[in-house]
């Protein structure tokens, strides 16, 4: 009799300890569940902002492709077309130079392209009046720089085309080649990889 109460005691305690298992694994598939679910909230919510980036961005280049039909063949010099305070809007200079794109406070900020009165062309990202972020600068004579600006100079990482085809990929500071990149001339021929100092060389 005590073998047979003993046996049953231990078939209960069995049980017990399964259930108190099957409440850890529910516990740990709850927090799964809420792990997963945070992490797709969040994985719309990165969604939601890139899309509303985009309609903003595609809103901005109707605005622009409007004021470039609005300006026209012959553009009064000085005359703002659209918002040139807080908005899109494009001016043109005694110099030839024009710049159209969004505005702050008086001062190019946000995306825009200058025209430059050599020829030259920069379509690209502006902070306070000047080239910062991601941008294209097009040279009058050919080829291109594509990389990032900050303060008006070049600065970060960045692709030098000339219109020889000579190519400098890799870091800039300052405006000039500082840091690692490879420069190859025209034929594919590397003409230095490695250390760039002040926009020379470092051999």
């Amino acid at each position: 009799m005590k073998k047979i109460l003993f046996v049953l005691f231990c078939c209960v305690a069995l049980v017990g300890c399964k259930s108190d298992i099957e409440v850890l694994q529910e516990e740990i598939e709850m927090l799964k569940l809420e792990k997963e679910k945070k992490a797709l909230e969040q994985s719309l919510e990165e969604e939601k902002q890139a899309l509303q980036e985009e309609k903003n961005r595609l809103e901005t280049e109707l605005l622009i492709d409007e004021i470039i039909a609005e300006m026209g063949d012959n553009p009064i010099v000085g005359i703002c077309y659209g918002d040139c305070e807080n908005g899109v809007g494009g001016e043109f200079y005694p110099d030839g130079s024009n710049y159209v794109g969004e505005w702050n406070d008086d001062k190019y900020n946000g995306q825009g392209t200058y025209s430059y009165a050599d020829g030259g062309n920069y379509v690209g990202e502006f902070k306070a009046g000047k080239k910062n972020g991601q941008g294209t600068y097009s040279y009058a004579n050919g080829g291109n720089y594509i990389g990032e600006f900050k303060a008006g100079r070049r600065n970060g990482q960045g692709t030098d085309t000339l219109a020889n085809g000579d190519k400098y990929v890799g870091d800039y500071k300052a405006g000039r080649r500082n840091g690692q990149g490879t420069a190859t001339n025209a034929d594919g021929s590397i003409y230095h990889s490695g250390l760039w100092l002040n926009g020379q060389a470092v051999k």
